[in-house]
């Protein structure tokens, strides 16, 4: 999370941790103090330091007040998604679901067979057709 630096940074790390947290609606690997031991994403906004990143809060601010960061002022349950992990969350909803998870596997897995079978024919057919020296 060191590389983290906010929800307005351009940077690649940035962007996809942005993302990844908005669209699960987690914060951080594990929760919002995996951002405790860096301080470059800490930028005051109106008057106030974050003691969570902006996209943790669980609607975005869309206003410059300081009402409309509060989500992010302050940790509260009801206004973030600080202590909710990406990790857990990812992995609940993509591997927790074996239901899902297994069919799909199976699926691939004999898509590559079939590619593997194909493969060995075209091979066995094109070394039938070389032209042999008398």
């Amino acid at each position: 999370m060191s590389k983290y630096k906010g929800i307005e940074s351009s940077e690649v790390y940035s962007l996809g941790w942005n993302v990844v947290m908005v669209q699960f609606k987690c914060c951080g690997v594990d929760s919002y103090k995996d951002f405790d031991f860096t301080g470059e994403w800490v930028q005051p906004v109106v008057g106030v330091t974050l003691e969570t990143p902006i996209a943790c809060c669980k609607t975005l601010p869309t206003g410059a007040t300081l009402a409309d960061f509060a989500c992010a002022t302050s940790y509260d349950e009801t206004l973030s998604n600080g202590m909710t992990g990406c990790y857990s969350e990812i992995w609940s909803r993509s591997f927790g679901k074996t239901a899902v998870v297994v069919p799909v596997l199976v699926v691939c897995g004999l898509i590559q067979i079939a590619f593997i079978v194909f493969a060995i024919s075209l091979a066995k057919s094109v070394d039938e057709e070389k032209v042999r020296p008398l």
